[in-house]
């Protein structure tokens, strides 16, 4: 479970002070599939960087599973995120020398779990298993965006943000792209966050929440 709790973030330029995002309160339940939504610069990026520990509000509190994660020291959010997030952004965010397949393991890697079999059996269902020794930049757009997926469900991650994940493709690969990675989801029971400007997106989602003016609220889905 992941609770917000008057979750308010300030930006300073000089003097000039911007706040982003005020007093949102938030509950997303475990198994959630939960999108954000709003205009370009109402904080949606803002909130899943928060939510996701890459950055720590001005004030309020992100728990997830009981664990203030604004707390945590930035050795143990490191772990905390390992094993507990995964993030798929827009940009792919892959790591250019390595392998399709080594970056699908990376955070299996890292932790010092390699799994073959479940990332061999991910590339299988993502249909990649024929470029897995490949570089990133020998693959298409929607074939990166596939081994990101991979990635974060090969993590064994609880909880999956996703930032724009089909920004960058064109409809009909952003649509494959979009049921095989819900499809994946429910599969295996994922709590899923997706920041999306698409309401097409956002009704696959249980709910729907949109920032405005730095609030957050429910829309009917």
């Amino acid at each position: 479970m992941i609770v917000v709790q008057n979750l308010s973030k300030t930006f300073l330029d000089g003097t000039e002070k911007t706040t982003i995002l005020k007093d949102v309160h938030l509950t997303i339940n475990s198994g959630d599939r939960v999108a954000i939504i709003g205009p370009s610069g109402s904080g949606k990026s803002t909130l899943l960087s928060i939510l996701s520990g890459l950055d720590k509000p001005t004030e309020g509190q992100v728990i997830i599973d009981g664990v203030d994660i604004a707390s945590l020291d930035e050795k143990e959010l490191a772990t905390f995120r390992n094993r507990k997030i995964s993030i798929v952004f827009q940009a792919f965010e892959l790591v250019q020398f390595f392998t399709a397949y080594e970056n699908a393991m990376l955070p299996l890697a890292i932790r010092g779990e390699i799994d073959a079999t479940k990332v061999n059996s991910l590339f299988e269902t993502m249909q990649l298993s024929h470029r897995k020794d490949m570089l990133p930049s020998k693959l298409s757009g929607g074939e990166q965006q596939r081994v990101a997926i991979a990635r974060a469900l090969a993590s064994g991650s609880e909880i999956i943000f996703a930032d724009e994940p089909t920004g960058n493709l064109d409809a009909a690969n952003g649509k494959r792209v979009l049921d095989l990675f819900l499809a994946t989801v429910e599969e295996h029971k994922k709590t899923f966050i997706i920041i999306t400007h698409d309401m097409n997106i956002a009704r696959q989602m249980d709910i729907i929440y949109e920032i405005r003016d730095g609030a957050l609220r429910v829309l009917p889905n």
